[in-house]
């Protein structure tokens, strides 16, 4: 997207300014369909690998000699057109008025602190590190605590947590506060351990083998390295809890986005065991997403069940192939997987 945008000849440079830099077109012609029913065109006259600099510009018929173009100009629709040639034109988007500009007003920032160390998920204890890119400004941090005058404590050496516990912090300089930093912090039971029957693909494994089980969820994006994506193949896992507990809910969590060719499992099916080797079945969960659902769905596939277990077995059934009404149909697809939860 970012090449696209540049390719058009636009760029936020600066993101969360009102305005886009313009650069060296490389399209020839670009239409915007705006989402408020009005059309942004792009031309380039004589764009090519040698004209690559720009000699005028019209935006809407009228002579536009700003080097940046609001975002309020592209929303109001209408037509932007570049001559292009082989050698700049010195003259033209370079006069003080005709650049974009940005600054900072406030004299002091504080730069927000950050956890230097310490994992999201941990089974015993958790040693916390806080730091700041700011040497003279210290650091005030509190834990399972609502932020107020009397909540925050002053940061003097890594702290060691033992529970699931929330952080927050802040860093204070010259009486001036930098925003808050939120981060949760999960303690997991000791010694569960996963056993994966079917591969997942190499560049989504979404940090390893203990994916299912980090008690870590992932977001509505495929692309976040959160999701472990299995291609052609289904899921087939064995978990030992390491002693046998009671259990009345069973979940896993999965993505679809068929744009991407990831759909949902057509079932998921839970079993549990004594030994670990033969396993009797508790349940099946069927689909109940719809495969042509435009939007990005996440959706788990949850059994209630009454048992006290070690052992479990989860299988989701890949469909395999693309469906017939697919772009790429009879191509292999996924299904994404993410969290194992046992209640």
């Amino acid at each position: 997207s970012w090449y696209v945008l540049s390719a058009m000849g636009l760029y936020s440079v600066t993101p969360g300014m009102d305005y886009y830099v313009i650069g060296s077109p490389r399209l020839e012609q670009v239409q915007i369909n705006l989402e408020n029913g009005l059309i942004f065109k792009i031309t380039a006259k004589g764009a090519s690998k040698e004209n690559v600099y720009i000699q005028s510009a019209m935006l809407n018929g009228k002579d536009f000699n700003r080097s940046y173009i609001l975002q309020k100009e592209i929303l109001d629709g209408g037509h932007l057109e570049f001559i292009m040639g082989a050698s700049p034109n010195k003259n033209w988007g370079s006069q003080d008025n005709q650049i974009p500009h940005s600054s900072i007003n406030n004299e002091v920032i504080v730069s927000v602190p950050y956890i230097h160390r310490g994992e999201r998920t941990f089974s015993e204890s958790n040693l916390i590190e806080l730091k700041t890119w700011d040497p003279d400004a210290q650091i005030y941090f509190s834990l399972n605590a609502s932020p107020n005058k009397n909540s925050y404590i002053l940061y003097t050496s890594p702290l060691t947590i033992y529970e699931t516990s929330q952080l927050k912090a802040i860093s204070v300089k010259d009486n001036l506060m930098s925003d808050e930093i939120k981060a949760e912090f999960t303690k997991t039971p000791e010694n569960r351990s996963i056993q994966l029957l079917t591969e997942y693909g190499s560049e989504y494994s979404a940090g390893g083998d203990n994916a299912l089980i980090d008690y870590l969820k992932g977001p509505n994006s495929y692309m976040t390295g959160s999701w472990q994506g299995y291609e052609g193949v289904n899921l087939e896992v064995i978990i030992d809890l390491d002693k046998k507990i009671q259990v009345s809910t069973l979940s896993t969590g999965f993505l679809q986005d068929w744009n991407a060719w990831i759909f949902m499992p057509e079932w998921v099916d839970y079993y549990t065991s004594k030994d670990g080797i033969n396993f009797n079945k508790l349940g099946r969960v069927l689909n109940s997403i719809d495969e042509k659902e435009e939007d990005v769905i996440l959706h788990e596939f949850r059994l209630p069940v009454c048992i006290k277990t070690r052992y479990l077995k989860v299988i989701a059934k890949n469909r395999t192939f693309n469906p017939d009404w697919h772009r790429a149909s009879g191509d292999t697809c996924w299904i994404f997987a993410d969290e194992i939860e046992i209640k």
